[in-house]
């Protein structure tokens, strides 16, 4: 069976780092599963059973690392966690193929941009009398974008405007 080379839950782009924290309205860390945490400070080792530690205490994080380093075994082991917890969670990609390694959807799916470059007044309230996705919004307590550097800023404020008029 040939392996596949994976680049998950890297960030690459420090504007969309500080754009993801600005988001998640808390100071944000970015997790090198390998050997490192850069908490904007200075840089630091973190095992993988630290950079768990963090997603159990609900920090906004990025995993990043070479391929290989740890990054979707700790993503699969918080997933685990969740659902025994029975932790309402979305995974989502910024493309399909990505999104279906964890049985998810594409962040445009799941927010409801769909191919859009822009919204307005009229475009959010039409999603937020869609039913479905304000109750998937709503009772989502934790979201998981795999291949975030894949994503164009554009689409993630698009995200966070959907996010916050719902």
């Amino acid at each position: 069976r040939p392996r596949r080379r994976q680049t998950r839950h890297c960030l690459h782009h420090e504007g969309q780092r500080e754009r993801v924290a600005k988001i998640a309205g808390r100071r944000s860390i970015c997790v090198d599963v390998q050997v490192e945490i850069d908490t904007g400070m200075r840089r630091l080792g973190v095992p993988e059973d630290e950079a768990l530690a963090l997603l159990r205490n609900g920090a906004s994080i990025f995993l990043t690392g070479q391929p290989g380093s740890g990054k979707t075994h700790t993503v699969n082991r918080y997933v685990r966690e969740l659902q025994r917890q029975s932790i309402d969670y979305a995974y989502t990609a910024s493309t399909g193929i990505a999104a279906t390694h964890g049985c998810g959807v594409t962040i445009h799916a799941w927010s409801g941009i769909g191919v859009r470059d822009a919204m307005t007044r009229r475009d959010l309230d039409m999603l937020s009398t869609n039913r479905r996705l304000a109750s998937r919004i709503e009772k989502t307590k934790v979201l998981i974008i795999d291949e975030i550097s894949m994503l164009p800023a554009r689409a993630l404020s698009l995200v966070d405007a959907v996010c916050r008029h719902i």
